[in-house]
């Protein structure tokens, strides 16, 4: 199985744990080897799993040969190099997601293994100089589905025919079934007082921190409720905003540290109500039928085709104004959407596809493995491309922002010359007619000195 597994994100970390349990209870008891661009292990995972780097993945097979790929879920479909904190380190880095499907789809084409998609998501269009490698290695997968209609729509683009995707919700949806949430998942008591859970990231400005602190102490003033500030992912810096938040609540609260993301799961499920840009904190909320607000002010579009497809954009908000807004009324809705059991019914149909895909390979005697590394050279020269893709068109967006800045000053230089002239003059006669005063002055001050004297 392929994903961000080597990133602190609570997101990413979830899948592996939620597929395993679906087969199982599918009768499928599988081995599942996680591959992730890197091989870092995550604090928040147990000890029993272990990330192996997607670069061992083709000598990893010609020692026992794999039955199925599986990529998926997340935000991993697309070209473009991430910039985030990978474990222990301070400094954002490079991310090469693209590794997640790049790699897995070559090395699949190579070695005749089926490769399948577990919803992830497509989250942008491919820019037309990779176009036709990207859908000709997207198209060879036995079974392609993507959790929204962006992905879908995104695919489209490339040319790929919806009849032969699966549009599939986030499975995470179906969280309350696969990962078991107790109690025991903490490692210390809640707070006696009801609480709701708050999550922020790095991407919040300071001003619109303190305008949020506003909005939620007076919420739980309002409503007699303890705040959690609950980090969610260092990749995006959450731990900072949070601690910036609390300072500035006037109301309880609180910055909760999980050591695991059963930990996580188990706040947010014991919540009166979820608050945050979190997608995944969202959906754990949903699942467990506590009410859920999306503060999407980073205009995610898997947010916002959430929220759209189970008819609850009331529960929406992308700007402080609008969380406002929602937050007076969010007491008065269900617990649940009401469309929230038949999407989750639409995440079971695709475990069963999966889990007929995976019956079905394991059956069929494995082709005998190739020797040599012609997947891996491949795959990092499609991936060295697309990287070279992604730096042009930044520097492209970099050279034409400047362009537009250089146009302007071109454009209104006579104007600003004309305006700043007309400044100096005015400024210039001012001083004329204050020096004129002033002189006026000190000769009326003389005058009457020397008529003192006198």
């Amino acid at each position: 199985m392929s994903g961000a597994f080597d990133v602190e994100n609570y997101g990413d970390l979830l899948f592996p744990e939620i597929f395993r349990e679906a087969l199982r209870l599918r009768g499928l008891d599988i081995e599942l080897v996680e591959f992730a661009p890197t091989n870092t292990k995550p604090r928040l995972t147990p000890s029993s799993r272990v990330v192996h780097a997607l670069a061992t993945l083709e000598e990893m097979h010609r020692i026992e040969p794999f039955d199925a790929v599986v990529i998926g879920g997340g935000a991993l479909v697309h070209a473009e190099v991430l910039h985030q904190f990978l474990g222990d380190n301070a400094e954002l880095q490079d991310y090469a997601i693209a590794e997640t499907w790049i790699v897995t789809s070559v090395f699949c084409a190579e070695y005749d293994v089926p490769l399948l998609w577990n919803a992830p998501d497509v989250p942008y269009t491919f820019p037309i100089e990779i176009s036709s490698i990207a859908k000709g290695l997207i198209e060879q997968s036995k079974y392609i589905s993507v959790r929204n209609d962006t992905s879908l729509k995104n695919l489209g683009v490339l040319g790929l025919s919806s009849d032969k995707i699966t549009v599939c919700p986030d499975t995470a949806l179906a969280l309350a079934k696969y990962l078991s949430i107790t109690e025991d998942n903490l490692r210390t008591p809640l707070p006696e007082m009801a609480y709701f859970v708050v999550h922020i990231n790095r991407f919040l400005s300071k001003d619109n921190i303190a305008e949020l602190a506003g909005v939620l102490s007076v919420y739980a003033a309002e409503n007699d409720l303890h705040a959690i500030l609950l980090p969610l992912s260092n990749a995006h810096g959450d731990l900072g905003a949070l601690r910036t938040l609390e300072s500035q609540m006037l109301s309880p609260s609180s910055v909760w540290i999980s050591e695991s993301i059963t930990e996580m799961a188990a706040v947010i499920r014991r919540a009166e109500l979820y608050v945050g840009v979190s997608y995944h904190g969202a959906i754990t909320a949903l699942a467990h039928g506590v009410r859920a607000v999306c503060f999407n002010y980073m205009n995610y579009d898997k947010s916002a085709d959430l929220f759209r497809s189970l008819d609850c954009q009331t529960r929406y908000a992308e700007t402080i104004g609008e969380l406002r807004t929602v937050m007076k009324s969010i007491d008065q809705m269900p617990l649940a959407p009401s469309k929230l059991a038949t999407i989750i019914a639409r995440v079971e149909t695709h475990f069963d596809t999966l889990a007929e895909f995976i019956a079905g390979s394991a059956d069929v005697e494995a082709p005998p493995v190739k020797s040599g590394v012609r997947s891996a050279v491949l795959a990092n020269l499609i991936l060295s491309n697309f990287d070279m893709s992604s730096r042009l068109r930044s520097i492209q967006i970099r050279f034409d922002f400047v362009s537009e800045k250089l146009q302007w000053l071109e454009e209104n230089a006579e104007a600003t010359a004309l305006h700043l002239r007309s400044r100096m003059e005015s400024i210039e006669a001012g001083a004329a007619s204050s020096s004129q005063h002033f002189s006026a002055k000190i000769e009326w001050l003389e005058h009457e000195l020397s008529s003192r004297r006198s």
